[in-house]
Protein backbone atom coordinates (compact mmCIF):
# COMPACT_ATOMS: atom_id res chain seq x y z
CA UNK A 1 0.00 0.00 0.00
CA UNK A 2 2.48 2.31 0.91
CA UNK A 3 5.11 1.71 -2.28
CA UNK A 4 1.69 2.22 -4.46
CA UNK A 5 0.91 5.07 -2.87
CA UNK A 6 3.43 6.95 -0.65
CA UNK A 7 5.17 9.29 -2.24
CA UNK A 8 8.72 8.81 -2.30
CA UNK A 9 8.60 5.62 0.46
CA UNK A 10 11.20 3.33 -2.08
CA UNK A 11 13.50 5.87 -1.27
CA UNK A 12 13.44 5.46 2.49
CA UNK A 13 15.87 3.39 4.14
CA UNK A 14 14.04 0.25 5.31
CA UNK A 15 16.81 -1.80 6.68
CA UNK A 16 18.98 -2.06 9.92
CA UNK A 17 21.69 -0.06 9.95
CA UNK A 18 24.20 -3.40 10.01
CA UNK A 19 23.93 -6.81 9.10
CA UNK A 20 24.04 -8.67 12.68
CA UNK A 21 27.51 -9.40 11.97
CA UNK A 22 28.55 -5.95 11.73
CA UNK A 23 26.34 -5.12 14.75
CA UNK A 24 28.43 -7.23 17.18
CA UNK A 25 31.63 -5.91 15.96
CA UNK A 26 30.48 -2.47 16.23
CA UNK A 27 29.29 -3.45 19.89
CA UNK A 28 32.50 -5.42 20.54
CA UNK A 29 34.53 -2.15 19.56
CA UNK A 30 31.98 0.37 22.07
CA UNK A 31 31.94 -1.64 24.67
CA UNK A 32 35.78 -2.94 24.39
CA UNK A 33 37.26 -6.34 26.24
CA UNK A 34 34.24 -6.38 28.83
CA UNK A 35 32.27 -7.07 26.27
CA UNK A 36 28.33 -7.11 26.20
CA UNK A 37 25.06 -8.67 26.57
CA UNK A 38 22.32 -8.74 24.30
CA UNK A 39 18.67 -8.96 25.24
CA UNK A 40 15.91 -9.40 22.96
CA UNK A 41 12.34 -9.04 23.23
CA UNK A 42 9.15 -9.41 20.93
CA UNK A 43 7.54 -6.42 20.75
CA UNK A 44 4.12 -5.18 18.87
CA UNK A 45 1.85 -2.38 18.72
CA UNK A 46 -2.17 -2.60 18.72
CA UNK A 47 -4.07 0.16 16.61
CA UNK A 48 -7.44 0.79 16.05
CA UNK A 49 -8.51 1.84 12.54
CA UNK A 50 -8.10 5.25 13.90
CA UNK A 51 -4.62 4.37 15.18
CA UNK A 52 -3.62 2.58 12.67
CA UNK A 53 -4.14 5.46 10.24
CA UNK A 54 -2.98 8.11 12.38
CA UNK A 55 0.48 5.87 12.37
CA UNK A 56 0.62 5.47 8.97
CA UNK A 57 -0.40 9.75 8.24
CA UNK A 58 2.51 10.59 10.18
CA UNK A 59 4.93 9.42 8.19
CA UNK A 60 7.21 11.43 6.11
CA UNK A 61 6.21 9.23 2.94
CA UNK A 62 2.72 9.64 2.97
CA UNK A 63 0.74 12.00 0.97
CA UNK A 64 -0.71 15.36 2.32
CA UNK A 65 -4.48 15.89 2.39
CA UNK A 66 -4.19 17.58 -1.26
CA UNK A 67 -2.41 15.23 -3.21
CA UNK A 68 -4.36 12.29 -4.85
CA UNK A 69 -2.68 9.42 -3.33
CA UNK A 70 -4.56 10.46 0.04
CA UNK A 71 -8.13 9.25 0.09
CA UNK A 72 -6.91 5.98 -2.10
CA UNK A 73 -4.16 5.01 0.71
CA UNK A 74 -7.32 5.88 3.14
CA UNK A 75 -8.98 3.46 1.35
CA UNK A 76 -6.48 0.90 1.09
CA UNK A 77 -5.47 1.28 4.53
CA UNK A 78 -9.19 0.62 5.63
CA UNK A 79 -9.51 -2.43 3.56
CA UNK A 80 -5.97 -4.18 4.72
CA UNK A 81 -7.67 -3.24 8.23
CA UNK A 82 -10.63 -4.82 7.58
CA UNK A 83 -9.16 -8.03 5.90
CA UNK A 84 -6.68 -8.64 9.26
CA UNK A 85 -7.80 -6.93 12.29
CA UNK A 86 -8.83 -8.99 15.34
CA UNK A 87 -11.25 -7.78 17.93
CA UNK A 88 -10.96 -4.54 16.15
CA UNK A 89 -7.28 -4.27 16.42
CA UNK A 90 -4.15 -4.91 14.11
CA UNK A 91 -1.08 -5.71 15.76
CA UNK A 92 2.26 -4.15 14.12
CA UNK A 93 4.93 -6.94 15.35
CA UNK A 94 8.61 -6.05 15.86
CA UNK A 95 11.93 -7.47 18.34
CA UNK A 96 13.50 -5.24 20.44
CA UNK A 97 17.00 -5.67 20.98
CA UNK A 98 19.12 -4.12 23.77
CA UNK A 99 23.28 -4.11 24.17
CA UNK A 100 24.46 -3.60 27.31
CA UNK A 101 27.55 -3.52 28.94
CA UNK A 102 30.56 -1.75 30.86
CA UNK A 103 32.53 0.62 29.19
Amino acid sequence: VLQTYGTDYSQVGHRNTAEPEQREAQMSAFFGPGGFTLYTFPNQQLFDLAGLTGRVFSSSYTPEPDHPNYAPLQDALRTLFEQHQTNGQVAFEYETQVYFGKR
